[in-house]
Order: structure tokens, then sequence, then C-alpha cells
């Protein structure tokens, strides 16, 4: 079966690839066959005989979906097919679960599939959405008939059909049964959207531009038409509400935004953060939940690009609104994949933990545990010895994954149990913390706490450092390699002295292969042993560069192994120009050495 299109529309797109493709899709879609009653075999075009219809507008809805098939039982025979679209959306919104095998319904299934023929194309659409939202297979009768028919006219549905129709298509996957015709139609509608959007491009409506922005972005994914859109939108820069901002931000975080790249991309991004910060008081819960959840995978996966302070910290300040903790952990997670610290919002997380008690926390999926972990420990809050059990009980049904950091937010909060800390070192924790995650290994002294991990930092300035603190303490010769401390767990890459003290430079590596023992070392009597430790970016907040729980265990730590502390980031030491690092590394360690080991931090 060929697919007829307007003779404008043809005449713009020519024999592109494009259509040619599209064309392929349609016609794989008219070779897919179904297992229909034969009643599909020889179709008849049904007359509205004007019956008595017990479901004209004005009449009461049947209380559920039995009385409904029975009222109009005796009728099916005489209704039209707008009747029995009416009926089909009555179903619909009775919220009911139809059983597919039931007489009644089969009967109405096969006066359907005679009559569907009569329908509109826009009629055909919400259709679909009625079968949808009754959770009908894609493979049973009504749904075969209904996406058969919209296959026959894709020609002359338009932008916002197309959008509308694969959105009720999708959800057929979610649904149960399987059938080609779904599976070519969502391969066919984002084409046929990528060919009428030229064609009904409307740059004065801005809400239409949004909504479909987040088709083009999440579906079509079509490069010229995403920038036409995007292009679009920068006229409205001063007149965005906060819904269109809302949907472009959701949008956009479906592609590629990087400054680079695509500027215009990333100037929208930048606008629609702005005004959405202003304006999120204003949005539902929903609204702002849907933001910060396609915020947060780009922001952990370090996207800096989606980085817009003010809107985090405005989605952290709405979280506090929140009255359940679920709902404000679902808005937590992005301020926690931002890594920024907002102790508003950790203070109200201890309260609603407080107040829903243990039960909620064994109710938590296991990344809201986390995230509410890791958001109390970064802020430093405090948190009372009851509430720490009960979290620490809760950590035992978190994914093993997971076990390691879990132990490190505990250890920050001030929990130090023998048993969270063998499972963190387990064969099983090590095992799933691969090099993308924060694997830390756990050991110590006080509070049992860690070793180090993560990646590496971007710019690999250790041997830079060695190199400067080697020349203003000695020497090269004084640097010797692969140290560890006396709990023989934390590794110490490097160590430079001299007669006046001793350097520890430690990079966070987690295993160690043929290391020196710390007593092996034989400082000069009265020497004082400053450990430098370089982390990694990710070891601090965005907002205020803070130290976050990891690096405060690591500094306390080396502090009570005997060691004053000195703190140097791969951001700090890239800021700082070739001839100023010697010398600032030099006075940092004299006034480290001034005040009797206290931490200072480059």
């Amino acid at each position: 079966m060929s697919v007829c299109w307007h003779d404008s529309a043809a005449a713009q797109l020519g024999k592109s690839n494009l259509t040619k493709k599209f064309y392929c899709l349609c016609f794989k879609a008219t070779q897919c066959t179904f297992n229909l009653p034969s009643v599909l075999t020889t179709v008849v075009d049904g007359d509205d005989h004007g019956g008595n219809f017990l479901l004209r507008p004005g009449t009461a809805l049947p209380a559920s979906s039995t009385e409904l098939l029975a009222d109009m039982q005796s009728q099916l025979p005489h209704l039209s097919a707008q009747q029995l679209l009416s009926a089909l959306r009555k179903l619909a919104a009775l919220n009911c679960d139809i059983t597919f095998d039931d007489p009644i319904f089969q009967s109405f299934c096969g006066t359907y599939a005679k009559r569907a023929r009569g329908l509109h194309t826009h009629q055909l659409v919400e259709a679909t959405r009625a079968l949808a939202r009754l959770r009908a297979p894609a493979d049973s009768l009504p749904v075969a008939i209904t996406l058969q028919l919209l296959r026959c006219q894709l020609d002359q549905l338009d932008v916002r059909q197309i959008m509308r129709l694969d959105n009720f298509v999708r959800l057929f996957n979610d649904i149960g049964g399987h059938s080609h015709l779904v599976d070519a139609l969502q391969e066919a509608l984002p084409l046929a959207f990528n060919m009428r959007l030229p064609l009904e491009f409307d740059p004065d409506d801005p809400h239409f531009l949004g909504k479909t922005l987040l088709y083009a972005c999440g579906r079509a994914q079509h490069p010229v038409c995403i920038k036409q859109l995007v292009n679009a939108l920068l006229e409205y820069e001063n007149t965005l509400n906060a819904h269109v901002a809302a949907d472009i931000i959701v949008a956009l975080c479906d592609v590629n935004c990087t400054e680079k790249m695509y500027p215009e991309r990333a100037q929208l991004l930048r606008i629609c953060g702005d005004r959405l910060a202003q304006s999120l008081p204003n949005l539902m819960y929903g609204q702002v939940a849907r933001v910060a959840g396609a915020l947060g995978p780009r922001l952990r996966n370090s996207h800096v690009e989606y980085y817009h302070e003010e809107l985090i910290d405005a989605i952290g300040l709405y979280a506090t609104t929140c009255e359940k903790l679920w709902q404000a952990l679902k808005l937590a997670q992005v301020t926690w994949a931002a890594r920024y610290i907002h102790c508003t919002l950790a203070t109200h997380l201890k309260e609603l933990t407080e107040r829903e008690g243990e039960a909620a926390l064994n109710s938590l999926w296991p990344s809201n545990l986390l995230v509410l972990i890791e958001c109390l420990a970064d802020a430093h809050t405090v948190v009372h010895t009851d509430l720490l059990k009960q979290l620490a009980t809760a950590t035992l049904s978190g994914r093993p994954g997971d076990w390691i950091r879990l132990n490190v937010g505990l250890s920050a909060l001030g929990h130090c149990d023998d048993t969270l800390l063998r499972r963190a070192l387990s064969p099983q924790a090590l095992e799933h913390a691969g090099v993308g995650e924060r694997a830390y290994a756990l050991a110590q002294w006080e509070q049992a706490a860690l070793g180090g991990g993560g990646d590496r930092p971007r710019e690999e300035c250790t041997p830079l450092i060695l190199t400067e603190l080697a020349r203003e303490l000695g020497g090269e010769d004084l640097v010797a390699r692969d140290v560890r401390l006396l709990n023989g767990v934390v590794a110490v890459s490097n160590i430079i002295s001299n007669a006046d003290g001793v350097v520890c430079v430690a990079e966070g590596q987690i295993l160690v292969i043929e290391s020196k023992k710390h007593e092996e070392l034989n400082p000069p009597a009265g020497a004082l042993l400053v450990c430098v430790l370089v982390l990694p970016d990710e070891w601090y907040s965005r907002n205020g560069r803070q130290a976050r729980a990891g690096a405060r265990l690591m500094e306390k730590l080396t502090r009570s192994a005997g060691h004053a502390t000195l703190v140097v980031t791969p951001e700090k030491w890239a800021s700082m120009g070739p001839r100023e690092r010697g010398p600032l590394l030099a006075r940092a360690l004299r006034d480290l050495c001034a005040d009797n080991g206290m931490p200072l931090l480059l």
C-alpha cells in the first residue's frame, strides 16, 4: 500500500534519504500480519441508525465497566463509529481493567473493528489514547485495527497529532503483547515529525515551540529541526515563562549542549536556568521533580554545561517545602549530583527523617538512602545517636556498589560499626566499585574510615608538586616512592624529607604494591611529618570549594596518624603560575609548621 503525501511537502522534501527511509518503514508496516478474527475479512461500513444510545451527552456515567457494557450490548448493531469511540473513551474514564476474553467486550471489539474506518484521523488518535489507558495489549484486536488505520493516514497527521500519537504508541511497550506495527510506527513517527515540522513551523507560539523541542530532542533528534527550534526560542529570551523554561531544560538534557559544539543550545540552557531559578516557587512539585530528574544524570556524569548554581540552589530551597522525606530526596538528587552542599536542605532532611522514623528509612530506594546519608555528611550535619543507628540499619539493604560510600558517610557523621566496615571491605563491595565509582578503601584508627578513590585528578599535578617541593627542600634525591601509613591501608605515593621535616604526598590510591612501611622512614629527631594530600576536585563541593565527607575523613586520618596536613586541589594548582608554585608551597609549609600542624588549604 502506498502513502500519498501533500504535493507541497513532496516538492520540498524531494527524494531525500529521510523520505526514503520513512517510505520503507511505512511499507514495512504494511507487511505486518495479525491473528485477527474473521470479522476483519469483510469490513462493513457501519451506518449510524440513530438508536436509543445510552451514552449520549448528559447521561450519567455508569459505575462500572460491566454495567456500561451491559447497557450497550443490545444496541451494538446500531452504534456508529463515533458512538463506539464515545463508549471506548468512557470505559477508559472508569480506569477499569478490561478482561479481553469477556464475551460482551469481544462483541464490542468486533463491532468496533467493522466500523472503525468511519473515524477521522484525530478520532483514531483519541481511540489510541483510550486503548492505552485501558492497557490493551499491542496485539489485541482493537489496537491492531486502530494502528493499521492510522498507518494508512500518516500523511494526514499534523505535528501535534504526531507527538501525541507517538506518546500513546510507546505506552504499548509497557503493557504487554508484541506487535511489529507498533515497532514500525515508533520508527516512522519521528521521521514524519522531521518532515512535517518545516511545513507547520509556528515561531509565534513559544508554548508550542517548547513542547515541540521536547519531542525533537527526546525522540526525533534531527539536528536541523532542533537548531530551528532553539533559534526561534532564543527570540523569546525575555518573555519565556517558567513552564516553557522547564520544558526546554528537560528537552536539552537529552542532547549535547557543550558550548564549543552547540553555542546556541548552551545559551538557551543558561537563559532558561535564569528564568526558572526566579520562578521555581510558582511551579507544581511534579514539574520541579521532572526538571530535577532530567538534570541529575547529566550533573552526575560531570557535564558542567548543566551546572547552574542559582537553579540548583532554588531546587534545594524548594525541597525544604516538601512534607514527605521521599519527595524531598527526589529533589535532593540534584544538589547531590552537582556536589552542591545545601545546609538548609540537609537540616530539613534530618528533621523529616526524625519525624517519619525508621519505617520511612527502610522503605527508601537504595539510591535515595545514599543521597540522604551523603547530603547529611557533606553538610556537617549533627545527627543524634538513635538516628545514626537507624541509618546504619537501613544501609544493610543497600546495593553492594554503595556499601563503601554508605560507610564513609556514616563515618563522617560519627558512626563506626565493625560489621559495616567488614562489609565495605568485602570482595563483593570492591567488585562493584569500578574505576568510575568512588571506591574508598576503609580502615582507620579512631573511626575506621577511609582510604581514597574516584577518578584521578584531571590534571596530573602530583609529579610537578613533587618537583617543586624537592627543589625547595633540598633535591630530587630525597623522594621516596610508595609509602603507606601505619594502619597499612591508606597509600601514600611519595615522601620528601630533609633535615627540617618529612613531607608525604598522598594521591588517594586504593591498591598498594610493594609499599614501604611508614615506620621505616626514620625521620630526623624533632622533625614534623607533613602529609600533602592531592585530592580530586570531586572530593570538594562546587559551591565554596568545601571539603566533602571523604576529604574531611582523609584529613582526619592523616592528622590522627600524627601528621600535619596540607591539602592541594588540582583546580587551585592549575590556577597558579609556574613561577608561583614552588614559593607558595614553601610558604605554606612554613606557615603549617608555625601553626604546629594545623591544616592549610592552598
